[in-house]
Parts: structure tokens; C-alpha cells; sequence
């Protein structure tokens, strides 16, 4: 992948191209990340990743998350804390159908006193408030988990992944410090149930077993696909694209906030009749079904048909 200047200032730009994520071993069949996308994301990826030319304004979100790890660095060096320890590439085996699978992964922050491991995420109050990614932060943290507790080797020591050399932490919680990048203050002050800005959410242990067959059953669902036409994979869910429904708005002219939002035409006709207001005051407003992660954080959605066809439907009408 090459990453390329789409007119960013250029200390922004050597920020973000300076700490692009690390390839890890070439002995894993995947990361934990990779592990966790779809088996069309997955392959598309595979097949386009060498010579993808993305635009640097595509990384300024997950560049906080940068930041956020290059300050706590900072501040343990600093104060000479021993306490902390944070991303280090681990890589640990499993056998699926007595088949042995390398997994690469990189966690955030595990402190050695609380035994706990926890993941930066920068998100939205709406993902916060609506818990939508709550059971994919729960299988990362939980596989990074495993990985920990039951044995990893590390970049020193992948070579020769002797049995002898692994290594553990142990591992006894889970957790997400969060920061919303569009938290509003004014909304905080109205709503007692808005999110604070920065936060930490904890997130549920698996079993041994439940963890296992999670990564097996993930595993299995990629090398599926393996000698499949990338364009013959299954397509990802609506929620994988993280989609809603089409939407019809009951809007007053002049208004910016909707009489009401219902699911079907008819339902918005309905409101309408029984409304208050003056019919000619009335009007329905459609909010379009969009796939936002293809739309703007897929960075293959330009060689996916699905999204393809999408867009050339959506440029259509």
C-alpha cells in the first residue's frame, strides 16, 4: 500500500506516514484485525492491498488513536513507570480442523498490576449511545485476551517458534477507553444520558472453549473462500456495512428537526393526516439507505461489485 499526500499539511502527513501500522511476520495467516473483517473485505484486501494507492486524509481518525499511545509512552517514560506495557506485537498458534494457524496481534495497553487489558478507540457519541460496536470491541479485546493467557511469541522469536519460548500475561479484564470525536457540550449540559467525551466501557471475558471456536469459526469463514472469484464471495449484511434502512421524515417547512421518522412511505402519509399542522405545511423528506463503512472507510470498496453496482444505481436515479 502506498500512502500519498491528498493535501495534507506536511507534518500531518509525516505523522501519519511515519506510524502507518507495521506488516507483521509473514509467518501469520492473518492479524486479529484482518481475522474480524468480512471474508469480502478479507480477500479484497488480499487480492488489491500491494498496489493500492490511498489518499492520507483516509488515516486522520485512527491517527488519534496514534496519539493517544504516543502520549502515554511519553508519560511512562517520563515518570519511569513499570506498570504498563503496551503494543507489542504477540503471535500466537491454534489448530483448526488439525490444521495450525499463526494469529498476529497488537494490543493497546496491559497493565501488570490490575492484570487488564484495555483498547483505545476513537468514536462517535451515536456508536456509544447505541452500543453498535460494542460485540466487535468484545471479540478483539477477547482474542488479544487468549493470546495473552494461553501462551504468544513475539517479533524476536516467531523464526524459530519454539514451544519453549512462549510467553504470557496474565489477563483477568477487558476494557475500551473511548474518546468521541463529535461530542457536543450543549448536548451534554440538555441530555443526562448523553456519553461523556472520554470514557471507558468494560467489556465481558469469554470462556477458554468460547474464544476458541470464535477464532476457529473465523478462520473457517475466510479459508472458505480461499480459491473463490472475489467477486462470487458473499456480499457483507447491511450491518456489516453499517447501513440503516431507507427513512421518510415528516418535516415542517422552515423546521430542522422531523415531526417524525418512520420506516415506510405510507406510515409518513399517515402522520401527516393526523398531524396538527396544516397539511401544506407539511412535507416527507427520504433518507437514503447509505453503506457508510464502503462509502467512506472501506479502502477497497472501489474493486467491490457490490459497492460498485450500489453506486452506479444510486448515480442512476
Amino acid at each position: 500500500m502506498e500512502i500519498f499526500n491528498d493535501g495534507l499539511p506536511k507534518e500531518v502527513f509525516q505523522l501519519i506516514t511515519e506510524n502507518e501500522y507495521e506488516k507483521p511476520n509473514e509467518v501469520a495467516f492473518c492479524s486479529v484485525t484482518d481475522l474480524l473483517r468480512t471474508p469480502k473485505e478479507f480477500w479484497l484486501k488480499r487480492k488489491y492491498a500491494e498496489g493500492l494507492k490511498v489518499g492520507a486524509s483516509n488515516f486522520i481518525e485512527s491517527i488519534y488513536g496514534t496519539i493517544w499511545h504516543l502520549g502515554f509512552e511519553t508519560m511512562y517514560n517520563k515518570k519511569k513507570f513499570n506498570t504498563y506495557e503496551q503494543e507489542t506485537r504477540m503471535y500466537f498458534k491454534i489448530l483448526v480442523d488439525d490444521i495450525p494457524y499463526i494469529i498476529a496481534g497488537k494490543p493497546d495497553l496491559y497493565n501488570k498490576e490490575e492484570k487488564s487489558l484495555k483498547d483505545f478507540k476513537e468514536t462517535s457519541v451515536w456508536t456509544i449511545i447505541n452500543g453498535s460496536r460494542i460485540d466487535h470491541w468484545e471479540k478483539q479485546l477477547n482474542i488479544y485476551a487468549y493470546c495473552m493467557n494461553y501462551g504468544f511469541w513475539t517479533d524476536e522469536n516467531i523464526e524459530i517458534r519454539n514451544e519453549e519460548l512462549l510467553e504470557t500475561r496474565q489477563v483477568d479484564s477487558l476494557s475500551i477507553l473511548y474518546k468521541c470525536r463529535d461530542w457536543r457540550k450543549g448536548e451534554n449540559i440538555r441530555n443526562e444520558d448523553y456519553p461523556s467525551k472520554v470514557g471507558e466501557i468494560n467489556i465481558r471475558m469469554y470462556l477458554k472453549s468460547e474464544t476458541e471456536e470464535l477464532i476457529a469459526n473465523l478462520i473457517r469463514e475466510k479459508v472458505k473462500y480461499q480459491y473463490y472469484n472475489v467477486d462470487d464471495i458473499p456480499e457483507c449484511v447491511m450491518e456489516e456495512r453499517w447501513q440503516n434502512p431507507e427513512q421518510y421524515a415528516v418535516m415542517k417547512k422552515g423546521g430542522k428537526r422531523a415531526v417524525r421518522v418512520c420506516a415506510t412511505k405510507g406510515q409518513a402519509f399517515g402522520v401527516m393526516k393526523q398531524s396538527n399542522h396544516p397539511h401544506s405545511e407539511l412535507y416527507i423528506q427520504v433518507r437514503e439507505s447509505e453503506p457508510t463503512k464502503c462509502k467512506d472507510y472501506c479502502l477497497y470498496a472501489e474493486y467491490c461489485n457490490w459497492y460498485k453496482k450500489w453506486l452506479a444505481e444510486k448515480n442512476n436515479t
